[in-house]
Order: C-alpha cells, then structure tokens, then sequence
C-alpha cells in the first residue's frame, strides 16, 4: 500500500513538473480565464473495506459571465474498494459523477482559493474473485463534497491544484490544472 501511495505521488509530481517546464517559455498574459480542466489523484473513504486504487479524478470548472467569482462545473471520480474473504476477494468500483459550483477569494496573483462543493451520484458494480461464485448486488450512492481548495499557478496556463474535502469518494485530492 505504500509503495503504491509513493508510485502515484512521485508519477504526480513528476507531471508537474514537467509540464511546468515545458510551457514555462510560453506565459501570454491572460486577464479573463473562462475555463479550468483539472485531473488527480486523491485519497478517501473506503467505507471500511482495503482501498484497490485511489481515487483518479478530472473536473472541468466554467467561471460564470457575472460580476460574481464563481465557477459551475462537472467531475468525475473513480476508485476501487476490495473485501477479501480468505477465500475469495469481492471489488467494488466506483465511478462518481457529479455537478461542482465553487466561490473563488483570490488573495495573491498565482494563487486562487476557493470553497464549494459537488454533488452527483456514484455507480457501482461489484466483481467477486476466486473459488467461490456468488452474486453480488451494486449498491449505487449519493455523491456529496464540500470543501475548500486552492490551485497555484506556475505560468499562466498551468499549475497544481489541492482539495481538502468532505467527501463520499475522496478527503483529499490534489493534481494538475489548466486554465484557458
């Protein structure tokens, strides 16, 4: 478990950094972002069974054409809680999908902070491995999260993002953000 923690921690900051690197030379100023395409990695709730794979993330955010600074948008979630039995081992695969509105508070010029939340709904299904066959029902749920966050850019299209949330699929997730 924690060699796959690291392996999913160095793989992200590894595309960071590069991506930083990369469009470090190319920095147009831009003065109205519209758009915000994230994607991570998080940590969450297991819901007591062992976690398979952390949460894999994307969220897309559109800042609304009002005087107000917030953003609506949509995210998609996925991990894999598994059960062993001993003799066979049962994996429940989540895939969240939901709706984000977030308030942003810019307080430095690379850096902006925000709280928010999203709601949606989580499908499941349920796989059972080894000598003993059985039917297994999904059991789908409701998507909630509410939290704050903050992305820091290290050009002008490109940063890092970190949400720390209350969440049905993940607390934590942090990861690469691009603004348009």
């Amino acid at each position: 478990m924690k060699n796959t923690i690291k392996k999913y921690f160095f793989v992200l900051v590894l595309a960071v950094l590069t991506t930083g690197g990369v469009f470090a030379q190319y920095s147009p100023a831009v003065a109205d972002n519209k758009l915000f395409i994230n994607a991570g990695i998080g940590f969450g709730p297991t819901q007591g069974y062992n976690l398979g794979i952390l949460p894999i993330s994307g969220s897309i955010d559109y800042k609304l054409p009002i005087d107000l600074p917030i953003t609506v948008g949509a995210s998609v979630t996925y991990t894999v809680w598994k059960w062993n039995l001993g003799f066979m081992t049962i994996s429940y695969s989540n895939i969240g999908i939901g709706g984000r509105a977030m308030y942003h508070i810019n307080l430095l010029d690379r850096l902006d902070t925000y709280v928010g939340g999203t709601v949606g709904y989580v499908l499941q299904s349920v796989k059972a491995e080894g000598g003993y066959e059985a039917s297994y029902e999904p059991a789908p749920f409701f998507l909630y999260s509410a939290g704050v966050g903050a992305r820091y850019f290290f050009t002008n299209l490109i940063g890092a993002y970190l949400e720390v949330n209350y969440s049905s699929l993940q607390y934590v997730n942090a990861g690469v953000t691009i603004k348009f």
